[in-house]
């Protein structure tokens, strides 16, 4: 069993850490629900870019919770990340805390329980990967029904790896057309 302080010490550093990171990409945090973040992207030409810059954020994110696990060796069990990545319409600036919500709000976060069940890291709606240029969309495309949903889903699962390995193809092919 982990003691609480320690436990309350390892998820506040996690917080601040995430912040930093999803800022630091153009991100805003909407919201934390208990071990689970809510951030969004703003967008109104460009959305290949908010997805790529909510992709590398999910990826630093990853990064800061592997470095989390190993520096607390005495918590047994390691802290997970899954992304969920949509892109939408939402309400903003509803309820006392100013959130934004809506189907596209909903179907992110279904998004991110979909990669217990799929086993796998992330899982993008076809909104946002629709968006990418094709020569860096990697991982598997498929069907998912969620909560909610009359229809199915199409969504493409990634793994931390595959999405490195993307964003590196995609900002090498950015140098060459700049240079």
């Amino acid at each position: 069993l982990v003691d609480i302080r320690t436990l309350t010490r390892m998820m506040t550093h996690w917080f601040h850490s995430v912040t930093d990171v999803i800022s630091d990409h153009g991100g805003i945090v909407d919201k934390f629900i208990g071990d689970c973040v809510f951030a969004r992207w703003e967008f109104e030409t460009n959305a290949a870019q908010s997805v790529m810059k909510a992709l590398q954020a999910a990826v630093l994110i990853n990064e800061v919770t592997e470095k989390l696990n190993q520096d607390s060796a005495d918590i047994s069990e390691k802290l997970r990340v899954g992304v969920g990545i949509n892109t939408g319409v939402a309400s903003m600036g509803i309820g006392q805390d100013a959130t934004a919500l809506g189907d596209a709000v909903n179907i992110a976060f279904r998004l991110e329980s979909a990669t217990k069940v799929l086993g796998t890291d992330i899982v993008m709606s076809e909104s946002s990967y629709g968006s990418l240029p094709e020569e860096c969309m990697a991982g598997e495309k498929q069907h998912i029904r969620v909560k909610g949903k009359r229809d199915v889903l199409r969504i493409c699962s990634l793994h931390f790896d595959d999405v490195k390995n993307m964003l590196h193809s995609f900002n090498e092919q950015l140098s060459q057309n700049q240079g």
